[in-house]
């Protein structure tokens, strides 16, 4: 969706064919956390060449929507560290499709539209706070789910994937994905701090 807005959703729609949305600004906001953290030698230290990076300075808080003049992508000097931003980047992004996917795969527009049903004897009342929480939180669930499925899917194709040279794709993608546990850890850092980015009220 062409906005520069933080956001997403998901609808039902006509003919048992379902969608969601992805703001742009999410996308950008995005990359641009991830790239500009691989730009600070002092952010995870151990991925590539961090004496390539010059960039030390610090950010308190995510905007509340695409701002390229204070806060925009860029690209790590170290091809590596720019590489491995790509890899955080698109789990950031699988993290938030999957929590749109899950509000259709797990029912959740269904509670949702029986509040607006045109009948009004069939009509349930609106939801109330704790039940929109614990539907967020099984999206956010069935994302997490979503991200490690597919990580474990891309982990288990390595013998089918052109990763075993020394460029710079091919050495970020074997440090993202050295050991189960590492990767579990990017995988919940980058799902963490897309999620928080959504919440932008959290960072006060």
């Amino acid at each position: 969706v062409n906005t520069a807005a933080i956001g997403g959703f998901a609808c039902v729609g006509e003919e048992d064919i379902d969608f969601i949305g992805i703001h742009f600004g999410t996308i950008s906001l995005v990359s641009a956390i991830f790239t500009r953290m691989l730009s600070n030698p002092n952010i995870l230290p151990g991925v590539g060449d961090t004496s390539l990076e010059s960039n030390a300075g610090y950010t308190h808080f995510i905007p509340a929507q695409e701002d390229l003049a204070l806060f925009s992508p860029c690209r790590p000097a170290c091809p590596v560290r720019s590489a491995f931003s790509k890899h955080l980047t698109l789990t950031g992004l699988d993290f938030i499709f999957g929590h749109e996917i899950t509000h259709i795969t797990n029912g959740h527009l269904g509670a949702i539209n029986q509040t607006r049903h045109p009948d009004q004897e069939k009509r349930r009342p609106a939801l109330s706070p704790l039940e929109n929480q614990a539907i967020e939180l099984d999206a956010d669930i069935g994302a997490t789910q979503w991200t490690l499925m597919y990580t474990e899917r891309v982990s288990n194709s390595r013998s089918k994937l052109p990763v075993e040279g020394f460029d710079p794709l091919s050495i970020s993608w074997r440090e993202f994905y050295a050991t189960e546990l590492k990767t579990v850890g990017f995988c919940f850092m980058a799902s963490y701090l897309s999620l928080r980015m959504l919440s932008p009220d959290y960072w006060n």
